[in-house]
């Protein structure tokens, strides 16, 4: 008989008895599972640093593979991918710095001009120039010269520190072919010309003919103003040559005007340009070689006068190219 207080047995969710007969079976208790392999070290931190600092994420790498192979331990893919992120990020790297410096330089260093109250520093470019002291340095010696003119009685004649003035022009039918005599020319820019130094070479024999060695320099601020001075005179040497002038006698005397021919210059080469002027005598024909150089901040003003030979066409080349030599650059 069912008891009304418990209609549905001692134990409403099914089951045995609830003090007595035979208890239920025992709970079933399984094992754990195995614990995960730990992964290597390096492997975990050759990820890490491939973004840290990616040649130590390589290296990282590198030791944790080696591990792995002697010891088993699990990790490998994870160095794998450490290596592969590490060699992206050096390859990444690489080329960005390569792509940095070779870009075009589209804004380029603007250097302020020197203050006036402080003293520049000397550049490589301001010690190349030649100063007004410096210019008698640069000519060849006595013996030099008299080598290369082959007359060993030259005597050098007191030098002059000042261009010739304009109105020595006037000793000339043709004012405007007056340089081409020598000694630089009347328009010279006074304002770049810091120096001028002359050296007259005279054969001090008693010999009818004239023969000397002229050799002027002049020295300017920078190379800029040296080369502008060069452009003047080979402009009036081009267009003088192939023409002729007359030699006018001095004031008061009533000498016949002497005939000189310009010959059409020629580039010699190094900076140097040459021209021959020769004088119609009646009996003897004197030869003015002629040659005008630049370099650096510097113009050399070069002539010959020999008379019936053309050895001073080479005589000339010999002065300038030794002067050439001298000047730094």
């Amino acid at each position: 008989m069912s008891n009304p207080q418990q209609p549905y047995g001692p134990n409403p969710y099914g089951g045995g008895h609830q003090f007595g007969g035979f208890p239920g079976a025992p709970p079933v208790f399984t094992a754990p599972p195995p614990m995960r392999p730990r992964a290597n070290t390096f492997a975990t931190l050759s990820v890490v640093f491939a973004f840290v600092f990616a040649p130590v994420g390589a290296l990282f790498g590198h030791l944790g593979l080696r591990q792995i192979r002697r010891t088993g331990q699990a990790g490998r893919d994870r160095a794998i991918v450490g290596l592969i992120l590490s060699y992206a990020v050096i390859t990444l790297a690489v080329v960005a710095l390569i792509a940095w410096l070779t870009r075009p330089d589209d804004n380029p260093v603007r250097t302020a001009a020197p203050s006036t109250t402080t003293a520049p520093a000397t550049t490589g470019a301001t010690a190349r120039m030649v100063t007004p002291s410096g210019l008698p340095g640069l000519l060849p010696s006595l013996a030099d010269v008299e080598r290369f003119v082959d007359d060993p009685a030259l005597v050098a004649l007191p030098p002059s520190y000042q261009l010739a003035p304009a109105s020595d022009s006037s000793a000339v039918d043709r004012p405007e072919c007056w340089p081409v005599m020598g000694g630089g020319a009347p328009d010279t820019d006074m304002q770049a010309l810091i120096g001028y130094y002359e050296q007259v070479l005279k054969d001090a024999s008693n010999a009818p003919a004239i023969r000397e060695a002229g050799q002027s320099l002049m020295a300017f601020r920078d190379a800029a103003g040296a080369q502008r001075q060069y452009a003047n005179l080979v402009s009036i040497w081009r267009r003088c040559g192939g023409s002729t002038m007359n030699i006018l006698p001095p004031p008061g005397k009533q000498d016949k005007p002497v005939l000189v021919s310009m010959s059409v210059p020629a580039d010699a080469g190094n900076g140097i340009t040459t021209m021959v002027l020769t004088a119609q005598g009646p009996l003897m024909r004197s030869r003015n070689d002629r040659a005008i150089a630049v370099k650096g901040n510097v113009v050399a003003d070069i002539n010959v006068v020999l008379v019936d030979t053309d050895r001073g066409q080479q005589a000339v080349l010999d002065i300038v190219n030794a002067i050439l030599g001298k000047i730094p650059g």
